[in-house]
């Protein structure tokens, strides 16, 4: 589990348009929010 201020590892991930993600070609560019959330109709 991350905490507040730590560095996020590197991953990459699938966009809704099919294209990816990869988090460290953003790494100096600009500022990135990650949003996570469960998947729809789960308790949570």
């Amino acid at each position: 589990m991350l905490t507040i201020g730590s560095i996020a590892p590197d991953f990459t991930g699938l966009l809704d348009d099919g294209s990816t993600f990869k988090l460290s070609e953003w790494n100096g560019l600009k500022h990135v929010v990650l949003y996570f959330y469960l998947k729809d109709f789960t308790k949570g």
